[in-house]
């Protein structure tokens, strides 16, 4: 099974705290309707940061994508990278993952929800 990751920016690997970008997983050989339970799972250190559910998440025609907000991106650390990665369940119980995708943390000035 193969997913890609990508960011609303392009093929990026960084994130500035604060900001509200969009994580989007294309998905080759899985069709989003059927999906029933997933999760992304965004970890620093070994640690969960931060995890989003299907409740949240946007379905495109090959892709599914998780926006995160400002006070989500302000809860990450700007002196360590963070790894994500989905885990999906379709309707049929077929179980997948993604692979890890790995991104930096842009350090801001001016801290807080703007």
């Amino acid at each position: 099974m193969e997913i890609s990751i990508a960011f609303l920016y392009g093929e990026i690997e960084m994130i500035g705290r604060g900001s509200t970008p969009t994580i989007e997983f294309t998905l080759k050989e899985i069709n989003p309707v059927s999906i029933v339970v997933a999760y992304l799972t965004i970890n620093q250190n070994g640690v969960t940061i931060l995890e989003k559910d299907i409740t949240t998440m946007e379905r495109g025609v090959k892709s599914i994508s998780w926006e995160l907000t400002q006070e989500e991106t302000l809860l990450f650390d700007e002196k360590a990278n963070c790894v994500c990665q989905i885990r999906a369940r379709t309707a049929d119980g077929k179980a997948y993952d993604s692979p890890l995708g790995v991104f930096k943390i842009l350090e801001i000035l001016k801290d807080g929800v703007i």
